[in-house]
């Protein structure tokens, strides 16, 4: 015998939310150009130049404001910016897809941040381990590619130097981050997990 299946009816709140989505992904895709393109300096992109500015740039002034996002020479406002649409566009998708619950609604923004930043999480895992490899087999610590990754891992040394109030070597501070990072990633994906899998559950009760 043949099982039909029932499909539901696409609700008018869930196709606004699908194309909801998709602008957020469209725009993501405008503000990861212009990231591109800025790279080339010098280069004369001409009107079309002008437009992507007028287009991005609005949303781009709003993490320009908050001082942290810029450290000496690296800009991570743009990072910021697509980060929180990824975010948005993740909860916005989940959401379409979803019955609407308040517990529903936790589970998704809960889930959708975390992925997020886990990948930021897993960068400066890499960066650190790729440094840490570095220092016991590279001759030459002063090198360029070295600076800048300690410049970029110093906030987070120098925060393991001072929650352990001693004035560790940089390689122990640095492999305290390191294991310090995997354990973040690895416990705070189990316990999300878990957190997200009761309030997604709490629907059918």
């Amino acid at each position: 015998m043949d099982t039909l299946t029932v499909v539901k009816p696409v609700t008018p709140l869930q196709t606004v939310l699908q194309v909801a989505s998709a602008l957020i992904f469209i725009y993501t895709l405008l503000l990861a150009l212009r990231i591109v393109l800025t790279w080339f300096r010098g280069a004369n992109f001409g009107k079309p130049w002008d437009y992507l500015c007028r287009i991005t740039d609005p949303y781009l002034n709003i993490f320009r404001r908050i001082r942290f996002l810029r450290m000496g020479m690296f800009d991570f406002t743009p990072l910021a910016g697509i980060l929180v649409l990824v975010i948005l566009q993740g909860i916005v998708n989940q959401l379409s897809y979803r019955t609407i619950s308040l517990s529903n609604v936790l589970g998704i923004i809960l889930l959708s941040v975390w992925r997020s930043g886990v990948w930021i999480v897993i960068f400066f895992i890499i960066l650190a381990a790729v440094r840490a490899l570095g220092y016991f087999i590279a001759g030459d610590q002063a090198s360029p590619l070295w600076k800048t990754m300690d410049i970029m891992l110093d906030p987070l040394t120098g925060a393991v130097s001072r929650m352990l109030r001693r004035d560790l070597e940089f390689i122990q501070a640095l492999l305290i981050t390191l294991a310090g990072l995997i354990v973040t990633a690895v416990v705070g994906s189990l316990i999300i997990s878990k957190v997200t899998g009761l309030l997604f559950a709490a629907q059918s009760f």
